[in-house]
């Protein structure tokens, strides 16, 4: 290729990169929306906020956990265990009288920095207690029917 040949492949080639960059800016700025000083800002924060907090360690989590549920006094009546699984996740053991005290130890647990999952196997009296077997009080395992 001589001289002008080039120059004129690379003006040809300039002019489309530059119309396909117009074309592509408009079809983006119709699928993103406008872009204005509110939405700039709120780019700039999301960016420049804290990233989540490092799962804790299996017992300091449990810790918070039963700190936490110690300033309720709805848990003041009931023994509940708190087991620290792996890191961030905790389990949450025992007996509680209704489902709202099940659902606030959970939220509870859950709201912890450093808490990422929580196993909740607490049981609610009344619901989840074996009423059968206390009907029969003789009655064991090995003399059920299999």
């Amino acid at each position: 290729m001589s001289g002008p040949e080039r120059k004129g492949d690379l003006l040809m080639w300039a002019a489309a990169g530059l119309g396909l960059g117009v074309l592509a800016g408009f079809a983006l700025a119709e699928a993103v929306g406008t872009v204005d000083r509110k939405r700039v800002e709120r780019a700039l924060d999301r960016l420049g906020a804290d990233p989540s907090p490092a799962p804790l360690a299996p017992i300091q989590a449990a810790r918070k956990v039963v700190l936490a549920l110690a300033r309720f006094p709805e848990f003041a009546e009931h023994e509940l265990e708190v087991r620290g699984l792996t890191p961030g996740r905790v389990e949450l053991h025992g007996w509680v009288t209704d489902r709202r005290v099940r659902a606030l130890a959970e939220r509870t647990a859950a709201a912890i920095p450093g808490i990422t999952a929580v196993v909740n196997r607490l049981l609610v009296q009344d619901e989840d207690s074996d009423t059968p077997a206390a009907e029969y009080p003789g009655l064991t395992l090995a003399d059920q029917p299999a």
